[in-house]
């Protein structure tokens, strides 16, 4: 016979409000790149980042769902189209409208300009 104990872990409320914090600051850009099937590839670099309109302050890439990470790329499917999901650093508490800039020293960068934020900072990008 198993016997469960349950153990309830104390945890700072302090350090509960900081990883909410973290939490409620990040950005999700779900994105849709088109191409064409099975003689595309494509990537995204390390150096993408959401660049707030007028600052200097850019939002580093923290996670990357459903594409490759430069130096590696994967084909686009079938359909022609690929849906992944970028998950980027917050950005500043008075920006109101920022790019998706990914800085590569070739053509063929992502970007997206003059994308307007909303309360949930959850977004939706076509790449073409």
């Amino acid at each position: 016979m198993n016997i469960v104990i349950e153990e309830k872990i104390e945890i700072a409320p302090e350090l509960l409000q900081q990883c909410k914090t973290l939490e409620e600051k990040q950005v999700i850009v779900h994105c849709t790149v088109t191409g064409v099937p099975y003689y595309n590839t494509f990537r995204v670099w390390p150096t993408i980042y959401l660049i707030p309109e007028q600052s200097d302050k850019k939002s580093k890439l923290l996670h990357h769902f459903n594409i490759a990470l430069y130096p590696d790329s994967q084909p686009i499917g079938a359909t022609g189209k690929q849906h992944f999901t970028l998950i980027f650093a917050g950005l500043p508490s008075g920006c109101k409208y920022f790019d998706i800039l990914e800085i590569i020293p070739e053509k063929g960068a992502f970007e997206a300009r003059h994308i307007a934020r909303n309360a949930s900072d959850t977004y939706q990008v076509i790449f073409n």
